[in-house]
């Protein structure tokens, strides 16, 4: 066995200790910490993920997010999960206040993390719906009637916070600019973007198999600027994910407090 491999293995017998102990809050916290240590230090994420794979602690931590137990909890706390969370409750905010106004609203790469959750069973003729992952589209299409506008149909708000993930920075201009050509007059478009280093970006690359791309508040203003577009972003009270709304320069928008 490889020397590096050898002591991913021994760590992570420590911290599954720590959980059959019942230590999950301090199991987290340890896994997370190195996962985030060894991303940092430039540790090749296919040997990480590679070693993680092969241990028994994968299963117990691959349905972490999802279940209601202390170790669920634990992971909730952790920086990346209350971005999600945010990420969530401010798409499901906004795509209410839409809906409820008979905004033309779009969902891009979006709408899985149950932002749709307050329309549940309401008509969804001014929504529609785009998404790169074939399994997803099929998903919300089941769950939802979503409007299938015509070819150059234009866009009161597209939601797309969870688009930029995909998105490398080199291309992120080039892909808003496309994005914003879809607004209509007075249109925004709704982005967010987790940050580099962010707590828990080695769970969210190791454990979770997200191949996670980050952006700064520079890189997201560089892009809206090169859209033609102003720009309003804040972060979450984790300081994980950044919460960005463009719009047309001149454009204006209501103050929104931080969650």
């Amino acid at each position: 066995m490889e020397p590096a491999l050898n002591s991913h293995q021994q760590f992570f017998d420590r911290v599954l200790g720590e959980f059959e102990a019942g230590h999950a809050g301090e199991a987290v916290l340890m896994l997370s910490g190195m996962l985030d240590a060894s991303l940092d230090r430039g540790e090749g994420l296919a040997e990480l993920r590679s070693a993680f794979t092969a241990h028994p602690l994968s299963t117990l931590c691959r349905h972490a997010a999802k279940s209601g137990n202390r170790l669920g909890d634990a992971v909730s706390r952790l920086g990346f999960a209350r971005g999600l969370a945010a990420r969530s409750e401010l798409g499901g905010q906004a795509i209410e206040r839409a809906w409820q106004a008979g905004k033309q609203i779009l969902l891009l790469d979006c709408g899985e993390r149950g932002e749709l959750a307050r329309l549940q069973a309401l008509p969804l003729d001014n929504v529609a719906l785009e998404h790169g992952d074939p399994a997803q589209f099929a998903l919300l299409a089941s769950r939802h009637a979503f409007a299938a506008p015509e070819p150059g149909h234009r866009f009161d708000l597209i939601l797309a916070t969870g688009w930029a993930d995909r998105c490398r920075s080199a291309d992120l201009s080039d892909r808003t600019s496309r994005i914003a050509g879809r607004l209509a007059h007075g249109g925004r478009l709704l982005l967010s973007a987790f940050v580099p280093g962010h707590l828990g970006c080695g769970w969210q690359s190791v454990c979770m198999g997200r191949d996670l791309h980050c952006h700064d508040e520079d890189g997201l203003a560089a892009a809206a600027s090169a859209a033609g577009l102003s720009i309003t972003q804040f972060r979450d009270s984790s300081s994980s994910l950044i919460w960005a709304e463009l719009r047309r320069a001149g454009a204006t928008s209501p103050a929104r407090r931080q969650p």
